[in-house]
């Protein structure tokens, strides 16, 4: 049953509401479970190698599995040399992580973009103090919104100690 494993996959699984796991290995050349264990860990898995003869132990080159330590120890003790590789699923979760955490720091870069063009174009239409201001008070609060916003679009916010803080560095 054991000879000829040469790819094997290593997971685990839950089952009655996710209380209780088992460990199972596949041959990827024959397509089929060739190993089955009550719970998980470093511990089961080797009892899995400790079943094999050190020719069948030899012949396996690769390991696949998802990034668990336990399965790394394990075929670093039994298997130094075999090739460790992440399952296909795992590696598209990954990508597909990492691709959102970009997508949302381009987001929020392109928000934040939005946001400064908005207010440049907004202190560019206020009145400037050339004109007579119809309102005193509406004038004088409408120019100093103007001055936070350009330090905002230049990337300066007041820090907690009154000190102006650049939030592009």
């Amino acid at each position: 049953m054991f000879d000829g494993l040469t790819a094997i996959g290593v997971d685990e699984t839950s089952y009655r509401k996710g209380r209780t796991y088992i460990t199972v290995v596949v041959d990827h050349k024959r397509k089929r479970v060739v190993w089955a264990h009550d719970r998980y860990g470093k511990e089961v898995l080797d009892l899995f190698f400790r079943q094999l003869t050190d020719e069948q132990r030899a012949s396996i080159k690769a390991v696949t599995g998802d990034g668990a330590k336990w399965i790394d120890a394990s075929v670093k003790e039994h298997r130094p040399n075999a090739e460790r590789v992440l399952d296909s699923l795992h590696i598209v979760s990954c990508m597909t992580y990492t691709l959102d955490q970009v997508r949302k720091r381009l987001w929020n870069q392109a928000r934040r973009d939005n946001l400064i063009a908005m207010i440049k174009l907004r202190c560019s239409s206020l009145p400037t103090q050339q004109h007579p201001p119809s309102n005193p008070r509406k004038q004088q609060k409408a120019h100093t919104s103007c001055s936070y916003a350009r330090r905002i679009s230049i990337g300066l916010l007041p820090g907690s100690s009154g000190e102006e803080t650049n939030i592009f560095e």
